[in-house]
């Protein structure tokens, strides 16, 4: 399960990347490598436990693609972990809540690591 973010809608982190060099190449990865262990620690916080396999199995990896153009994924590695974030009673949508209620959050980390 995946869910994509895009700063291409954001006016303020575009501003701040007309000025691309190599320090903010690095200083966007780490922005982003610190957003997704929010989001994954926000969603951990959430998740159903039953054994703490599908909480323990949260992991996030950032990958770079061109320049400015880097990703941050946030999994959970079980198999049944689709199924608990779209069908269970009370623990559901763990990841998308996550990044949902803490958008404001995530842009302050970003924002942050790339200044």
């Amino acid at each position: 399960m995946k869910l994509k973010w895009s700063i291409l809608n954001d006016d303020d982190l575009k501003d701040m990347l007309k000025n691309y060099d190599q320090r903010l190449d690095h200083r966007l990865g780490t922005a982003l490598s610190r957003a997704g262990l929010f989001v994954k620690r926000e969603a951990q916080l959430r998740v159903p436990v039953d054994t703490g396999a599908l909480k323990n199995s949260a992991r996030t990896k950032l990958t770079r693609r061109t320049k400015l153009q880097s990703e941050v994924n946030i999994s959970f590695n079980v198999h049944y972990a689709v199924k608990i974030h779209e069908t269970h009673r009370w623990g559901s949508k763990y990841l998308e809540n996550a990044y949902r209620e803490n958008i404001g959050e995530i842009r302050r980390i970003l924002i942050q690591g790339m200044a």
